[in-house]
């Protein structure tokens, strides 16, 4: 059976928690495993943090095997209906980058690949899976689907349809990203 995602829910989770987990993937409050917070003085403050919350899912999730161009902030938004999600934000346009990872066909990108969701005017990129998980990644242009045309997002469409994605232990500009919060520890 197909789990049913809801665009607008995924998107209520993802923005609402502003990229702070909200719930750890056993479903107990995630205050209690929550990483330490970067300090300014990092550098890529932001993306160590990032990378910091998505360690903590690193079981369920998978990361782009390169580092995306731009990339400005990514974190973890949570869960929607069982499957995990994570985000990306790159600098260089409106549009943000969302994966969901579930063990079941994920219903989000049911329309297909490049389609445009009429009523959320989100705009599926990616549907399938990759080893034992089932992967949906698609852009959001906060309801400005006129950006999904651009040179610089058809760059960000072309990479995320076909770059590989891995454990993020096995990507080396993630493992150093989180090397970096973990020597921040002290």
């Amino acid at each position: 059976m197909k789990r049913e995602i809801v665009a607008g829910s995924v998107l209520a989770v993802a923005l609402g928690v502003g990229g702070w987990a909200s719930t750890n993937t056993d479903g107990s409050d995630g205050a209690s495993t929550m990483p330490m917070v970067v300090g300014a003085d990092v550098p890529e403050a932001e993306l160590v943090q990032g990378a910091l919350f998505i360690e903590l899912d690193q079981d369920a999730v998978l990361v782009p095997a390169a580092r995306p161009a731009g990339l400005k902030q990514m974190g973890t938004a949570g869960t929607a209906d069982g499957a995990h999600v994570v985000y990306f934000w790159p600098k260089t346009t409106g549009v943000e980058v969302f994966a969901l990872f579930d063990d079941e066909p994920v219903a989000m990108c049911a329309g297909g690949e490049n389609d445009v969701d009429d009523d959320s005017g989100l705009l599926c990129v990616r549907n399938g899976k990759v080893g034992d998980r089932h992967v949906a990644i698609y852009f959001s242009a906060d309801g400005d689907t006129a950006e999904y045309s651009t040179a610089a997002v058809e760059k960000m469409r072309e990479f995320w349809a076909t770059t590989p994605l891995v454990a993020p232990s096995a990507a080396p500009w993630f493992t150093e990203l989180t090397a970096r919060g973990h020597a921040a520890e002290g």
